[in-house]
């Protein structure tokens, strides 16, 4: 049985744009007093998830963004699978074979790198970021679901 979950979905949405927001404010809002004061403090914060390379990082109105390419497609793909299913407001299974095959673009692009086959690309790595984001994320979000699932009805059933 596979209860609604759009709050949840809507909570996970709000938190993914500011995330992304943390990371882009600089670029998109050159001219924001807060954004520039903090920047210090969100690059440390960024710097945890990502190496922040800059030649490897989207350049938008002469400021980087604080993530490099590939992880801006990881979180904006998240970004697109989570309104999408806000939208849709149905539980989306994603196979693991699935998750392979959305995974593959960004294996072979970073395979290739390393072995010297091409250079690096900042639009390949954002969009093999895109498809990996976008499929991790629905799957992760239908795990989460399913747990959620199965703790509202395991109380249900301890209340009786």
């Amino acid at each position: 049985m596979a209860l609604n979950h759009p709050l949840f979905r809507t909570l996970i949405f709000i938190l993914l744009l500011i995330w992304i927001a943390g990371f882009s404010s600089l670029p998109i809002f050159p001219n924001n007093v807060l954004s520039a004061k903090s920047f210090f403090i969100i690059h440390q914060m960024y710097s945890n998830v990502c190496h922040q390379l800059p030649e490897r990082s989207i350049e938008f109105s002469g400021w980087l963004f604080l993530v490099c390419a590939r992880c801006t497609g990881i979180y904006f793909g998240a970004a697109a699978a989570s309104f999408f299913s806000l939208i849709i407001n149905k539980r989306i299974y994603i196979s693991r074979k699935l998750i392979i095959i959305a995974l593959l673009p960004m294996l072979v692009d970073v395979i290739l790198y390393q072995i010297k086959v091409y250079q690096y690309s900042k639009t390949t790595a954002f969009i093999s970021g895109i498809f990996s984001g976008s499929a991790v994320f629905l799957y992760i979000l239908f795990l989460l679901e399913n747990f959620l699932d199965e703790l509202k009805l395991k109380t249900k059933h301890e209340s009786k």
